[in-house]
């Protein structure tokens, strides 16, 4: 399966071009939304198609903080294209949609959560502060984001410290 797809340099995301394959569907039943891995990570997904909404100012978006930053021809999206992780280590993921046929600038969506280095699925090897997920599924461009450390009740912590000397050796 291919797709006709508009000009490559109009996927530009931060001076990084996107390129766009189709690769085949997986059966998977990852949820949406994001489901914890371990005590650490949270696995994510980009946004289905149908969660995606038309702004007033032609901007779009979708719930959990997506969004994108420009206006948008399109006045339906019908197709995930990909993703995109730009950073070192850690970085933010831009998910692409676009409406099948229409060769016009895609919709970018993303938002300022960190995200670790995506690997497997459909993410192709590091390019240099880069990776493109190149998959039509959006469960082949799965991401992982750093839960914070919890804390305990700070006033909690300094009653610990109540009456106990200070160590003078700092």
């Amino acid at each position: 399966m291919s797709l006709n797809l508009p000009n490559k340099a109009i996927f530009a995301s931060f001076s990084a071009i996107f390129f766009v394959s189709a690769m085949a569907d997986a059966a998977d039943t990852t949820p949406y939304p994001p489901t914890a891995v371990n005590n650490n990570l949270t696995q994510q997904l980009c946004p289905p198609i149908e969660a995606l909404t038309r702004n007033l100012d032609n901007t779009w978006s979708a719930p959990g903080g997506w969004k994108s930053h420009s206006p948008s021809f399109l006045n339906s999206v019908t197709q995930f294209v990909g993703a995109q992780w730009i950073g070192v280590n850690l970085g933010e993921v831009i998910c692409i949609y676009t409406k099948s046929g229409k060769n016009r600038f895609p919709i970018n969506l993303q938002r300022p959560n960190l995200v670790v280095s995506p690997v497997g699925g459909g993410w192709t090897a590091d390019k240099g502060g880069y990776k493109d997920c190149i998959s039509n599924d959006p469960k082949q461009c799965r991401f992982f984001t750093p839960q914070p450390e919890k804390h305990g009740n700070i006033y909690d912590e300094i009653d610990f410290y109540k009456g106990k000397p200070l160590d003078s050796s700092y």
